[in-house]
Parts: C-alpha cells; sequence; structure tokens
C-alpha cells in the first residue's frame, strides 16, 4: 500500500509517550514533544520492533530515547542505551582506524594491497588500500555472490575461507575507474589493519577507538544473545520473526560492530576532534575523492558526503540481518542523528531526516502561499494506484488530503504544482494541471512513484 497510509497514522501522533524506561532530552520540551512523536509513529505503524534515537550537538547528547521493544519474546523494551549491530555503520570505524595507522606511519594509502596481504590474487591489477576505502577496487563483493555466499553466512568461518570466496572471482572493473559498494574491499581492510596493528581488528578497535574516546558500547559484536543488545527481526506475514542467523565471522570488519545509539552520536564530533587521527586525514577520509577519468564521487573513506536540507552532511547507513541504522553528521550545525532499529526493512534514513528536520535550525520543509483560486486547481476526488480513493480539499486555507478510511494531513507547497506531506517531507505529490485543473498526481516516494488520476463524475 502506498505510504499515505503510514503517514495517516503520525497524524494521530501528537500525544504518544515513548515506551522507554530510560531516556534523557535537553531540548525544548514541545521539540523534545514532537521528536518523541515521530518516532513513536513508526513503532504505531508496526515498521519495526523497536528502535533508539539519539541526538548530539558536538559531543554532547541533546536528546536520547527508545520506544517499542529490544526483544519481542520475552518483551524487553528499547532504551536509549540498547546496543544494536549497526551494520556497515561499521565501515567508518574501520576506514578511521586505517587513518590512523597511515597517521602512525605503518601504511600509506598508495601502498598495494599486496604489500599488506602478500599472495592476494590481484590479477594482475594494481589495487591501493585507498581503493579499498572508497570502494573503487572493482573486487567483487562476497555478499553479493548469491547462494554461493547465502549458504555459508550462519557458519563461524576464518577469515582465509572468506576471502576465498571472493579473492579469484573476475574483478567488476579496473581499479579507479568506477564505484560499487564492496564489502569484500572493507573486509580486507580489517585484515590489513590486522597485519599492521598486530593486533586482532576487535581489540585495535576497542583499545584505539572505544575505549580512548569513551564510546563504552562499541565493540565487536558476538554472534549470540548478549545481555542489553537488541535481537533482530524480519516481519513475515504481519508480525515480527527472528532473521535469518548470521555469524559475526562474516561481516568482520565490513559489518560486524555493535553500538548504542547515544555512542553513535558522539563519534562524529570525535572522530573530527582530531583525538584519533589529525585534521587533514580527516578531511581525505569525509570529502568526495574522485574516480580516474575525474568524476566525483559523493562518498569519502567509509562515509557518504551529500547534501540534505541546504547543508553538507557526512552520512551511511547500515543493513544487517534484522537491524537496520542510519547516522548522519550535519558539521555546519555540529548536529548528527543517529537511528538504530532492529528490524531489517525498517527505513532508519527515512526516520533519520525526519528527526533531523525538526532539529535543525530551518530544515523544515516550505510552505508558499497559494491563492484560494489556486488551491481550487487541485481540490478534487482522485484514485491512486488501481483503487485507493484519495480526497484533495481545502481546510483552513490550506490543502488537505485523505486516502479513503484514513486521517487527514496537510500538503505543504513547494511551488509548480508540487507538494509535500505535512508528517513526512520526503513524500511529495506533483500534480499535472489541464485546462485549468489538476488531471492528476504522481505520488513520489523513496525508489517508488504511484499515479492517482483524477475521478470524473
Amino acid at each position: 500500500m502506498p505510504r499515505l497510509a503510514t503517514l495517516a497514522v503520525l497524524a494521530t501522533l501528537a500525544g504518544l509517550a515513548p515506551a522507554a524506561a530510560l531516556a534523557q532530552s535537553q531540548l525544548a520540551p514541545p521539540l523534545t514533544a514532537r521528536v518523541d512523536s515521530a518516532i513513536a509513529a513508526v513503532i504505531e505503524a508496526g515498521e519495526t520492533a523497536g528502535v533508539s534515537v539519539a541526538v548530539a550537538r558536538g559531543d554532547r547528547v541533546v536528546y536520547a530515547n527508545g520506544f517499542g521493544a529490544a526483544t519481542v519474546d520475552p518483551r524487553r523494551p528499547a532504551t536509549d542505551r540498547t546496543v544494536y549491530r549497526i551494520g556497515a555503520l561499521t565501515a567508518q570505524f574501520t576506514a578511521a582506524a586505517v587513518l590512523r595507522l597511515v597517521d602512525e606511519g605503518r601504511l600509506a594509502l598508495d601502498d598495494d594491497i599486496t604489500r599488506h596481504l602478500p599472495g592476494y590474487p590481484t590479477q594482475g591489477r594494481r589495487v591501493l588500500v585507498r581503493h579499498l576505502l572508497e570502494h573503487t577496487s572493482g573486487i567483487a563483493s562476497y555478499t553479493s555472490l548469491g547462494p554461493r555466499w547465502e549458504r555459508t553466512m550462519a557458519r563461524d568461518l576464518p577469515a582465509d575461507s572468506i576471502v576465498a570466496l571472493f579473492a579469484r572471482e573476475p574483478f567488476d572493473f579496473e581499479p579507479g575507474t568506477a564505484f560499487r559498494y564492496n564489502n569484500s574491499g572493507y573486509f580486507l581492510l580489517g585484515l590489513i589493519v590486522e597485519r599492521a596493528s598486530g593486533q586482532p581488528y576487535a581489540t585495535y578497535v576497542r583499545t584505539t577507538i572505544a575505549d580512548p574516546l569513551g564510546l563504552g558500547t562499541l565493540r565487536y559484536c558476538g554472534s549470540g544473545a548478549e545481555a542489553g543488545t537488541a535481537n533482530g527481526y524480519t516481519i513475515d506475514r504481519g508480525r515480527f520473526a527472528p532473521a535469518a542467523p548470521l555469524s559475526m565471522t562474516q561481516p568482520f570488519s565490513a559489518g560486524a560492530l555493535c553500538a548504542s545509539a547515544v555512542d553513535l552520536a558522539r563519534w562524529p564530533a570525535l572522530l573530527a576532534s582530531g583525538r584519533l587521527v589529525p585534521a587533514p586525514l580527516y578531511r581525505r577520509m569525509t570529502s568526495p575523492d574522485t574516480l580516474a577519468d575525474g568524476r566525483v564521487l559523493d562518498y569519502g573513506y567509509g562515509v557518504g558526503v551529500r547534501e540534505f536540507a541546504g547543508r553538507r552532511t557526512i552520512e551511511h547507513g547500515g543493513g544487517i540481518n534484522g537491524f537496520a541504522a542510519h547516522l548522519a553528521h550535519y558539521p555546519a550545525d555540529g548536529v548528527t542523528v543517529a537511528v538504530l532499529a532492529n528490524t531489517q526493512t525498517f527505513d532508519a534514513q527515512r526516520l533519520q531526516r525526519a528527526v533531523a528536520r525538526l532539529v535543525l535550525p530551518g530544515a523544515g520543509p516550505r510552505d508558499l502561499p497559494l491563492a484560494a483560486a489556486e488551491q481550487r486547481v487541485y481540490a478534487g476526488d482522485y484514485v491512486l494506484g488501481a483503487h485507493l480513493p484519495v480526497r484533495v480539499w481545502v481546510e483552513r486555507g490550506r490543502l488537505t488530503a485523505q486516502p479513503q478510511g484514513q486521517r487527514a494531513f496537510g500538503l505543504l507547497h513547494q511551488g509548480g504544482g508540487v507538494f509535500v506531506t505535512q508528517y513526512d517531507p520526503d513524500v511529495t505529490l506533483a500534480f499535472m494541471v489541464r485546462d485549468g485543473r489538476a488531471a492528476s498526481f504522481e505520488l513520489r516516494e523513496v525508489g517508488r512513484t504511484t499515479v492517482a488520476t483524477r475521478r470524473t463524475r
């Protein structure tokens, strides 16, 4: 069903109280209530079993809360301190570990990887450490090998057995010529960290990153249940079911770390502080790299470098069996938003952006003036997709929409016949006008567009 159904739920939740036993907020009470309500809505809509969210200004947490269940059976509530598997967010910790070793002179970004991994079959190509960091190596990603990897993912395997899955696969492209997200590259980076440091990857992360920076929950995940840690779920026939098992030997330095939302929210400012890596290497990590033909990427080392709400963002998502995560740092504001959920289909980025719009100054969507005569152009009855009736009308001077059987919500005018929904600005209604009135609109969501046509009487 189109996401309008979920948005209608959002419109009913202004008074919902958080489900967490522990919470903290230094935001103004009205803003805290709005953030709580936005997060509680995804639990009410059944999008995830549990979720924890934290907001930091600098390395100081100003909001943290948990909603829903960290474990479904027996039920244990999610809190601001619940620990989750963070999936691909692991990559930025691995990248930071590599850069620390670069700063210490134990390796170089332009080292051929065979200097640290003797015998690795580069098939006549020169693959550099920085190619692994920026996902431009061309090495085949083992998690994209389909059944060949999937049938082994629940097994505890030594690193050389996992490397053997992909090492002799054909390259996807020549190193440095294209970008493709690559878990094999970050797996190899973990091995390089071990060789250069003389320590196991998990130990190096703990002793060099987690302990010195005071990130008490950051650790290598265990494969079984642990106290204070969320269980991972999928949705099966409308119910939360345990996610497919995954041995944590498999994701390794590409995805095997765990942390709380509170510690993740503090991490970007601590990384930028110079305590772990010096400013020049931090700038390199958080700046877009360039391909051999001059094309500029939107990716640095373990982090995306993008824009949201008119701001530069340093961000990354994480998805792993049973879990979804998103972490975004807004350098100009000194604000970081961390979202961790324990259901693998959950859209953590969408919730992160909803929270960011609330806490970043001027980040909410605009609502341009629209004369009464212009509003009447869009008002009418529509059918969304094959069968869902949607009514659009003017109420108290604002266009309002209501899917049949659901609550109404406002539309915010962006100009040119384009509106965003009041409760999720990532959802857009773009109206097509013919002969002085709208004949249809497109409901545009992330990755999906659905057409609604005007009903004729």
